[in-house]
């Protein structure tokens, strides 16, 4: 038996593996909206994921455009649905009237907290598209499981440029929106597998090298962002041992004792601002004498009796405890212990009234960056409403300072609307013209909850009033300025530090730096250091890689490795034993000579093609498959090949000749590796446990049943198994352990053909039964693969 190689020039190989491996473009235009080169991209590697899996995050940089790339990729859909918070709903519907599909329908993020809305599935595909999908990172909430209620039987598209806030479960619990307790057990690599990132630098490198940069490049650039030192605030050492000298509150007869924190929330207010401490404070002591008032009275309320006495800010209302609170106690004891906290508040509130000097240093250096950049506008971000509101206060002399939150907006002259104020700051952003002089906002005061989905690209210089809890919002707050189409080339960043002991006793930096490590490690970072890019940033970088090789056949590639005189490829036929992985068509291959030895081999068969790594580890050769291990030896061949090619037929003979018993014995040992773990049921697409606890519970109930009483159930018995095979998701999960709890006992046949009927009553079941021949059809089967190589590119030392 014989097998071919068919030595080939090295921008041929390159060019079979990437058109192999890289999914079909787009239509360039979606709508009225012509998708950049990036754009295209995303949505063709989305596409292929959700196929796949049901399911990706798109967690670009912000401002590359993810709304239209969703968009674009719902035009492949006959139902859509966009969830969003609240405020971004307005967003949605006018990128929709400009890049469609008309179909899609918007739903409001926050509104899943109060109840449980209509599924969304229907009999054809759906699309639900989950916009700032961070949001839904916890999965005790309402919110959560209303949305996996929702979003069973559809693919799920999750839009979030900052994914991770503070653990690794929150990825695990994003994804587990449409993959269950599946994604309970992925690594960092798997996970890299369901997430689309791109960063600005990656995006702007592949623009400048592509072939047509017409085409490829934006028509605005992205600014550059430039970070400056941080201002110093005065703060006194005494409030800061005041504040963590405080003793432990009482707490509500339902509550714990939670000093800790709350001295960690009187600290972050003071770093913040005077104000907000001042504020934190005078909300301390109305909750401490409503409850004193309670106890004097006899009774100890809960944290909702105690909520009911504390009215506004400034103020408590008159109330009988007696009424209103149920549980009486012995309140001698408490009330001393109580007051001891009321008396340290007292002390502390007039302490810092004499000696809090922090606030008119930030309304100083707000009024220098007014001077400073007087023709660009400038957006101040806050985690405190106290903090923007004392910063109006005292900037209330100069024209054009406005404060935003999410729900309101305010001007010198008073309230005006939201999106009046926003449109007013940033009229490029929001496609409005430019404001008169006298109306012209220059400074926007703006709470961390615009930070998320507002554009503002009008403004050039962001300021820091006090650092967020998470590095995520950080890069919300740059990112809502520094974007595609800014008239910046330079977007400057200002920020308040607190003083070192405040600093020191917070750790606030500290946190956020193992946020941000953790950030990096398994989603990516903005900022491209050596040796720190996540295996998604790795993912992204191979896919752009393999667009290179592919755009390299805009021009005649020049004679290579295993080419003859006249650059024609010849073919070479070399006997070989009987092995796993032999082709009828010539094998092409590519031959460089480079510092080290490995090969980067192209499998194709009846399974997707694979494109891996087989390098010497030692005596014997190994495989990899992760892209950054490709990445690592794409970049190699890269370098050697230009430089040192591998000259003549015959040179190329003797090269594989050396290896390739090595590297078709590693091939055919990581082969049979993946057959095994595939025929266990070890790969990605193994069931969850509660659909093997449900098919188990099924099997126990059937048995049950005579011949007979299964004939007659036969019907309701495969719809309900393939129910079971067929879900995924949250949602889905739950409510197999809803039908697994009804499960009957010692009950009559009649009870159980019952128990397996209200399989088909759940509404979510119910949605799976028009589905599962479509689902189960993209699912891949569990069976035996066959791969053979279709090409070899080939790097041997000199």
């Amino acid at each position: 038996m014989h097998e071919t190689y068919r030595v080939t020039p090295l921008r041929r190989v390159q060019q079979l593996v990437a058109r192999t491996l890289l999914p079909t473009l787009p239509p360039a235009t979606v709508g009225r909206i012509a998708l950049l080169r990036h754009q295209q991209a995303a949505v063709a590697r989305l596409g292929r994921i959700l196929d796949e899996h049901h399911g990706a995050l798109l967690a670009d940089d912000v401002g590359l455009g993810k709304t239209f790339v969703a968009l674009a990729l719902a035009h492949g859909y006959p139902h859509v649905h966009v969830i969003a918070p609240a405020g971004l709903r307005d967003m949605w519907r006018r990128a929709i009237a400009r890049a469609g599909p008309a179909h899609a329908h918007v739903h409001s993020l926050h509104a899943y907290s109060r109840s449980t809305p209509t599924p969304l599935a229907s009999r054809d595909r759906t699309l639900v598209i989950i916009d700032e999908a961070h949001h839904l990172r916890h999965k005790g909430t309402a919110r959560y499981r209303a949305v996996a209620h929702a979003v069973v039987g559809c693919d799920v598209l999750l839009l979030s440029a900052t994914p991770l806030h503070n653990h690794a479960r929150d990825l695990q619990t994003l994804f587990a929106l449409f993959r269950g307790t599946r994604a309970d057990s992925l690594d960092p690599r798997q996970l890299a597998t369901l997430i689309v990132r791109r960063t600005a630098a990656g995006v702007a490198a592949t623009a400048r090298h592509a072939p047509h940069p017409d085409a490829a490049a934006p028509s605005g650039q992205r600014p550059t962002v430039r970070t400056h030192a941080p201002v110093t605030l005065p703060q006194d050492r005494e409030t800061l041992t005041r504040i963590l000298a405080l003793p432990a509150p009482l707490p509500a007869h339902d509550g714990a004792v939670a000093g800790a924190l709350i001295r960690l929330g009187l600290l972050r207010a003071w770093c913040s601002s005077d104000a907000a401490l001042a504020h934190a404070v005078r909300r301390r002591q109305l909750r401490g004498a409503a409850l004193r008032d309670a106890l004097r009275a006899g009774r100890h309320p809960t944290q909702q009796e105690l909520h009911s006495w504390v009215v506004g800010d400034n103020e408590g209302q008159l109330a009988f405890p007696e009424l209103l609170a149920a549980q009486e106690v012995e309140s001698g004891p408490l009330v001393v212990l109580l007051q001891r906290h009321l008396d340290a508040l007292a002390e502390l509130d007039r302490h810092h009234a004499a000696h809090g000097h922090a606030d008119p240093v930030r309304a100083d250096m707000l009024r220098t960056w007014l001077a400073r950049y007087p023709d660009t506008p400038i957006v101040a971000f806050s985690q405190f409403t106290r903090t923007i509101d004392a910063l109006q206060r005292a900037l209330a002399d100069i024209a054009g300072v406005a404060v935003v939150t999410s729900r309101s907006g305010r001007i010198a002259s008073g309230p005006i609307p939201r999106a009046e104020v926003l449109a007013s700051f940033a009229p490029l952003a929001h496609g409005r013209p430019p404001p008169p002089p006298h109306q012209r906002i220059r400074l926007l005061l703006a709470t961390d909850l615009v930070a998320e989905g507002v554009n503002l690209q009008d403004a050039g210089v962001v300021v820091h009033l006090d650092l967020p809890w998470t590095h995520a919002l950080r890069l919300q707050r740059v990112g809502r300025c520094v974007r595609i189409g800014s008239p910046h080339p330079c977007v400057h960043v200002y920020r308040f530090a607190p003083a070192r002991f405040a600093e020191d006793a917070l750790r606030l930096e500290a946190r956020l730096a193992r946020k941000h490590a953790l950030t990096r490690t398994l989603v990516g970072s903005t900022h491209n250091r050596r040796g720190a890019r996540s295996a998604a940033d790795c993912a992204s970088a191979w896919y752009d890689h393999l667009q290179a090789w592919h755009d390299r056949g805009g021009t005649r590639p020049p004679a290579s490795a295993g080419a003859n005189r006249d650059g024609a490829p010849q073919a070479i036929d070399q006997p070989t034993a009987a092995r796993p992985h032999l082709s009828p068509t010539p094998c092409q291959l590519a031959v460089l000579r480079g510092p080290t030895p490995g090969a980067l081999v192209l499998l194709t068969g009846n399974a997707p093609p694979r494109l891996v790594a087989v390098t010497p580890r030692g005596r014997r050769w190994t495989v990899r498959t992760g892209p950054c291990a490709l990445l690592t030896l794409m970049a190699a061949m890269d370098l050697a090949g230009p430089r040192r090619p591998a000259r003549g037929t015959r040179t190329a003979i003797d090269a594989w000749h050396r290896t390739r018993v090595a590297i078709r014995g590693a091939l055919r040992r990581w082969w049979q590796r993946e057959q095994v773990q595939i025929l266990a049921g070890q790969s990605p697409d193994t069931l969850t446990a509660d659909q093997r606890a449900g098919l188990r519970t099924l099997q126990r109930i059937v048995r049950r049943l005579s011949a007979a009483e299964r004939y007659l159930a036969t019907r309701e018995i495969d719809t309900a198994r393939q129910s079971i095979l067929a879900g995924y998701g949250a949602g889905h999960d739950a409510a197999l352990r809803r039908w697994c709890a009804l499960a009957p006992g010692e009950a009559s046949a009649t009870d159980r053909r019952a128990w397996i009927a209200t399989w088909q009553r759940d509404t979510i079941p119910a949605r799976h039964l028009d589905q599962v021949a479509t689902t189960s059809g993209r699912r891949p089967e569990r069976r035996r693969s066959s791969m053979v190589m279709r090409a070899v590119l080939l790097l041997v030392p000199d």
